[in-house]
């Protein structure tokens, strides 16, 4: 591993490919920042960030500390002195309301209350779906759409990047589809004389 020190430079990068630094601004001047540049101090520098459809910022970080204060794409960072510093961006996907429910039968989320939640882009959920009595599990559904993947009443789900489908999916519906169980029985009796 080799180390550069920073100087007296900013620098700015995204950690990850799921956005890009758009712009960074020095007062009303947009300023080119591919190779960084060096700032005076107590001035401010605005950096904003575009994150890829779906995605949000998950955090800002000075140094590769997470600066608690910073919310959103825009960041604005003062100069402290005369050193430099390195400032990045990281995306995480977005949150989208997802509910479950069953027809003849109940649904559960694992780590998850109730029958509906707000969950990221990209986690796994494990639903089990509990038939009524005289029913049996058939099949799956994602709003609407009957699922082939799982044939079981136990499905894991990852939540997809619903705002970069064709259309874009902004909630998800997971139901469970319980059947009548129709099984036959068989039922022998002697009778005595």
């Amino acid at each position: 591993v080799q180390f550069t020190p920073l100087g007296d430079k900013l620098t700015f990068n995204t950690e990850d490919d799921n956005g890009i630094i758009k712009s960074v601004k020095v007062g009303d001047e947009t300023v080119n920042f591919s190779d960084g540049f060096t700032l005076n101090s107590g001035a401010a520098v605005t950096v904003t960030a575009k994150p890829n459809v779906g995605y949000e910022v998950k955090e800002w970080k000075v140094n590769g500390t997470v600066v608690t204060d910073a919310a959103g794409n825009t960041y604005t960072y003062t100069a402290e002195g005369t050193k430099g510093a390195a400032i990045s961006v990281s995306f995480q996907q977005v949150e989208y309301p997802v509910a479950w429910g069953g027809t003849n039968g109940t649904v559960a989320a694992a780590g998850y209350d109730g029958n509906q939640a707000d969950i990221r882009g990209g986690t796994d959920v494990t639903f089990t779906a509990t038939p009524e009595n005289g029913y049996k599990f058939d099949h799956w559904t994602v709003n609407g759409e009957r699922d082939t993947t799982e044939t079981t009443n136990t499905f894991t789900w990852t939540v997809p990047n619903g705002k970069s489908e064709t259309p874009a999916v902004n909630e998800y519906n997971i139901q469970a589809v319980c059947v009548p169980d129709t099984q036959s029985y068989t039922v022998t009796y002697a009778a005595e004389a």
